[in-house]
């Protein structure tokens, strides 16, 4: 039988890249002569290099962390000249800054530093960040990189000291550099930047106090309002449209634009394509092609639920084995659907890594590679022919 394993992370010691290689393992120990191919995803978030390192070769750069000081974050850069870079490079959680402090300036040198050696094609993964700064310091950390100039339109400026006026007087001035340049952003979530379900308000679910929620994202509403009426006239007018046009088409108010801590929204902005972390991955690492080949897909998350479910690595891998009408057996830490859910999805079959009892929790710290390694196993023996 040929076996197709494409899991996403089971926690922060167990990445798609290691959970991959021990559900191989524990499949193989069980049925040694099937075909085992690994194919470790991401949505976006934890693991994104690493899913997608064997299509180029990983580099350092040292740029700004979110807090100021400089640091090396990881890039894999391919042969055909695409860089690949993640948010999740300035997210460790023991340098984790206040967030009215932290800022993306180093995510735009980055992207400088790419463009001035070349590349033409960037694609950005935007998930949780330390900071919420709406893109500001990314346009900074590009002028500053590129040495480009401020605009020289007085509706192009914000008052000295407001909070990205430097970034609103160099935003026309980004778009040009990055006219001739492919972004496309890879994001975690679909949370727009601003509304009541937006990144501002989902700093509360982070420990914030919601009144300092609301304070953090206050401090960038005019930067926001302004760079918008700003883009406006550059981007490409909707000849469908009717002139009736809502909150919801601001692009601060577009799904996943508060990615990043608003970079997803700025990049936007500066002619960058926002699409669900998962699938980007997906398309990347040709999943749909590997699907094709095989018998069965193994899939699997640290927390199978509504997030996983909807945008996340298993119904991604669900959905498209659904067209080649193959069974999808997805393994979870904690499975927190019902079957229905599931089979929605794409997913014939569910198990848990570790057996519990009737009302017990699953302990997701107990998910070792040795409890994978036995789970595959166990669903070899079921599932293989």
């Amino acid at each position: 039988m040929h076996v197709l394993i494409a899991p996403h992370s089971f926690g922060p010691l167990l990445p798609s890249t290691v959970a991959t290689e021990h559900l191989e393992a524990g499949w193989l120990e069980a049925r040694p002569d099937d075909r085992v191919e690994g194919l470790p995803m991401s949505d976006g978030s934890a693991g994104f290099l690493e899913a997608l390192a064997p299509l180029g070769e990983l580099d350092v750069l040292t740029v700004p962390a979110a807090s100021g000081e400089l640091g090396p974050i990881g890039v894999v850069r391919t042969a055909a000249g695409a860089v690949y870079l993640t948010t999740e490079s300035w997210n460790a959680p023991a340098a984790r800054p206040d967030p009215t402090r932290g800022n993306s300036r180093g995510l735009g040198e980055a992207i400088g530093r790419a463009i001035t050696a070349g590349t033409r094609r960037i694609v950005l993964a935007a998930g949780d960040v330390p900071w919420h700064d709406a893109g500001t310091g990314l346009v900074e950390g590009l002028a500053a990189t590129l040495g480009l100039e401020r605009s020289g339109d007085p509706a192009a400026s914000l008052p000295a000291g407001t909070a990205g006026a430097d970034a609103l007087a160099h935003l026309e001035a980004a778009a040009r550099a990055l006219a001739g340049v492919e972004l496309v952003v890879a994001a975690q979530t679909d949370a727009p930047l601003l509304g009541l379900h937006g990144a501002g308000a989902g700093l509360a679910a982070r420990g914030i106090d919601p009144a300092r929620a609301q304070a953090i994202e206050a401090r960038t509403t005019r930067f926001i309002a302004a760079a918008e009426a700003l883009a406006a006239r550059w981007a490409p007018r909707n000849l469908l449209a009717t002139g009736g046009e809502t909150n919801e088409r601001r692009p601060s108010r577009r799904p996943s634009s508060g990615a990043g801590g608003g970079a997803a929204f700025v990049l936007g902005l500066l002619g960058a394509r926002t699409l669900p972390g998962a699938w980007v991955v997906a398309e990347e690492l040709r999943l749909s092609g590997a699907i094709a080949r095989v018998d069965l897909v193994v899939t699997g998350a640290r927390v199978l639920a509504d997030r996983e479910l909807s945008h996340g690595v298993v119904a991604e891998v669900g959905s498209r084995a659904e067209p080649h009408a193959l069974p999808v057996v997805a393994i979870g830490g904690r499975i927190d659907a019902t079957f229905r859910q599931l089979a929605t999805v794409g997913v014939h079959g569910s198990y848990p890594v570790i057996d519990t009892g009737p009302g017990e929790v699953p302990d997701l710290e107990a998910i070792t590679p040795q409890a994978l390694r036995a789970r595959a196993a166990r669903v070899a023996r079921s599932w293989s022919r």
